[in-house]
């Protein structure tokens, strides 16, 4: 800024001095955050950017409450999330002169019971064996076998989300085929076997914690992944049956080594 003063002689001097406007306008609150993955162990998010007189310099994420980071971007990927937990989220911007915005809407979101980047060992409770697959052709068996450490090809499998807390499970040793109940059956004792992956409701599995194990119920027929008898046999073929919660039906997911 430049001052100029005249005297009544009209003489005239200046000065000149260097002022810094002071930003305080925060910037306008993010979106509402929307969930964009989800594996279990990470939740991804992503949020309508905000706006600001100057520029916006970051936003700062929150888990239920709780200051987690900023980041430079409207999105974020939560890592190290614990299975089958519920989290909340909420946004807030801010710019290069500390104002920070007004708190985004709240998402919530209850990440999944299983890693889907993970394999598994499915392993009976009351077998204490292993699903085991005996082919890579269609309608291959789904069998128990005693559990290999480290898990063959044909004893690891991945869930991979569908919808309404449903997964198609596929095998490592023929990633194109997937748990399929014979025929689409909905009767008892149902034999389920492996098919060419195709996401239909008879290809659906829910995993529902049960202590420290699960059920694994059909969409098709909201019947449960059983045992025939609780046999312990290798090679007894697994089937569907009216859920019972029976060591037949719990099964224990363990991470593939």
């Amino acid at each position: 800024m430049t001052l100029t003063v005249t005297d009544n002689a009209g003489r005239t001097d200046a000065a000149t001095r260097g002022i810094t406007a002071t930003d305080t306008t925060a910037p306008t609150a993010p979106g509402t955050p929307a969930i964009t993955s989800n594996t279990g162990t990470t939740v991804g998010l992503n949020w309508t950017a905000s706006t600001d007189n100057v520029a916006v310099s970051g936003y700062d994420v929150y888990r239920n409450g709780a200051f987690v980071t900023t980041t430079a971007t409207n999105s974020y990927t939560d890592t190290g999330r614990a299975l089958n937990t519920a989290y909340s989220y909420t946004i807030k911007a801010r710019d290069a002169s500390g104002n920070i915005s007004g708190s985004s809407a709240s998402t919530s979101v209850t990440t999944y019971p299983v890693n889907t980047a993970a394999w598994y060992q499915v392993q009976g409770v009351g077998s204490g064996k292993c699903l085991t697959v005996g082919g890579s052709a269609d309608q291959s068996g789904l069998q128990i076998f005693g559990c290999t450490s480290p898990s063959g090809t044909t004893q690891k499998f991945k869930f991979t989300p569908t919808s309404n807390g449903y997964f198609t499970v596929s095998v490592s040793s023929a990633p194109s085929l997937a748990w399929d109940v014979s025929g689409a059956s909905t009767a008892d004792s149902a034999v389920v076997y492996m098919s060419t992956l195709h996401g239909g409701s008879n290809q659906q599995w829910k995993p529902t914690p049960s202590g420290a194990s699960f059920t694994l119920t059909a969409l098709n027929s909201g019947k449960c992944l059983d045992v025939p008898n609780n046999i312990t046999n290798d090679g007894t073929q697994v089937q569907q049956y009216t859920c019972n919660t029976t060591s037949a039906q719990l099964w224990n997911l363990v991470v593939a080594p």
